[in-house]
């Protein structure tokens, strides 16, 4: 894959960039029915932040928005994505 750059970074970076080696990647968003994330669970709740896994799926984001909501006003049991 060529990336066309203009102007040309140094010789060192531009080396970089034409060695990278690119893969196949996915982002994959679902709605849920409610926030099962950020219900009282064994682990806590999840208000935001991101998980790491050794599992092929790598990593699970959980949205943050329901961190600046003053209190009382969102809920859980609400859609999520």
């Amino acid at each position: 894959r060529e990336v066309e750059i203009k102007p040309f970074f140094r010789n060192q970076k531009m080396q970089a960039i034409y060695e990278f080696n690119y893969v196949d990647a996915q982002k994959t968003a679902f709605l849920c029915n409610r926030r099962f994330w950020e219900r009282d669970a064994p682990y806590g709740n999840i208000l935001g932040g991101i998980s790491f896994t050794d599992l092929p799926i790598q990593s699970i984001i959980y949205p943050n928005d329901h961190n600046y909501c003053p209190e009382d006003t969102c809920s859980s049991e609400e859609p999520g994505v």
